[in-house]
């Protein structure tokens, strides 16, 4: 009897390790499957009287859909976010319908949707 206590005993020991393996790779194949954000990093300008954002080259093309943004002036940014408004395509502005004047500083965020991944703030006196 004491035998098959042993035996049922470790085979319930290897069903947990074996278990625990499976935890691990889903959990590793997640996080190496899972959709990446393109690069993105770019400069701000204001043209009649709006502002515009303008994708540094090098970085990728994000689709209208699936980025939204937020700017503003001073210490406090909004609390929602803005739909984009065009695709966001290396050297090419995109008017983001704030009102703006030459001289002002500004602090854009964007958010790429489909990774949640914000990127780093641009914030810089427009011209």
């Amino acid at each position: 009897m004491t035998r098959r206590r042993e035996r049922s005993q470790g085979a319930t020991e290897y069903l947990l390790i074996l278990a625990a393996v499976l935890v691990i790779v889903a959990i590793a194949t997640y996080y190496i499957l899972r959709p990446k954000a393109p690069l993105f990093s770019g400069s701000l300008s204001v043209v009649d009287g709006t502002l515009r954002l303008t994708p540094a080259s090098g970085s990728g093309t994000i689709l209208m859909a699936d980025w939204e943004f937020k700017a503003w002036m001073g210490e406090t940014a909004p609390a929602d976010w803005t739909a984009g408004t065009d695709n966001l395509k290396p050297g090419e502005p995109v008017n983001l319908g704030v009102t703006a004047s030459s001289g002002q500083y500004w602090h854009v965020l964007v958010r790429h949707k489909p990774t949640a991944t914000v990127y780093p703030e641009i914030a810089q006196t427009v011209s």
